[in-house]
């Protein structure tokens, strides 16, 4: 990959959030990794720019995965944002409510489902920061 593309990884669960965010970070790309909703808005607002796609657990205490993808749609309504969860698919729904643009992953996955379908939603080599 010529051009790192950021993905800001946001999970409440530290032996989620540290091996995903190594294994990314491994596969060429530039991670930024916020240990819950709250911190994953303000990275958002202080790199939005810079960011190709948003990876956030929908199940957070205090702001939810669904809330934190409301909050960055306000600085930038077309970011994709891919959920992961372990919840069932109704509940998952349920919780992510309408969005467009959005993807859903369900716990447990390997590294090479996450790379496929961040390869899938995000073009490489974008090259447009």
């Amino acid at each position: 990959m010529s051009q790192s593309q950021t993905i800001l990884l946001v999970d409440d669960q530290q032996m989620v959030l540290e091996p995903m965010q190594e294994a990314l970070s491994m596969s060429g790309y530039h991670v930024l990794a916020a240990s819950g909703g709250q911190e994953g808005v303000e990275l958002f607002s202080a790199h939005s720019n810079a960011i190709d796609l948003v990876i956030a657990d929908i199940k957070m205490p205090v702001k939810s995965g669904a809330d934190v993808a409301r909050e960055i749609r306000k600085v930038n309504a077309d970011i994709p944002v891919l959920f992961i969860t372990s919840q069932d698919q109704y509940e998952s729904l349920k919780a992510i409510g309408e969005f467009s643009n959005y993807y859903l992953l369900h716990k447990p996955f390997s590294l090479e489902c996450l790379l496929g379908c961040i390869s899938s939603v995000v073009p490489k080599n974008t090259g447009e920061h």
